[in-house]
């Protein structure tokens, strides 16, 4: 189980659940259950414009989201961001047979 916190304008805990999971959703958390174990997520900030304080005010809030797992939620482990701005990736998602398990078949 996975905490997803972020800071709008408030505290929003969403709790990524596992497929199969049949147990009490704790007090205080939104649950996501998605249909598989194959999950992706993806955060962005949306700036009002280019400007550089929109950007700094984007970048800022980016920075107070964290996610960990839920046995964390007590301590919550200090968060690690990697900034992709200006680095060229192929972000296309293999969905070929075996991928899932490892290999490239």
């Amino acid at each position: 189980m996975v905490v997803l916190s972020v800071l709008p304008h408030h505290w929003t805990q969403i709790l990524v659940l596992p497929p199969d999971y049949k147990g009490k959703v704790p007090d205080g958390y939104t649950a996501v259950r998605p249909a598989t174990y194959n999950t992706m997520t993806l955060l962005r900030s949306i700036l009002a414009s280019e400007a550089e304080k929109d950007v700094q005010a984007g970048d800022a809030l980016v920075k107070q989201v964290k996610i960990y797992p839920l046995s964390q939620a007590a301590n919550p482990p200090a968060q690690r961001l990697l900034d992709m701005s200006d680095i060229l990736y192929n972000g296309l998602v293999m969905n070929r047979p075996g991928f899932a398990r490892g290999s490239n078949s």
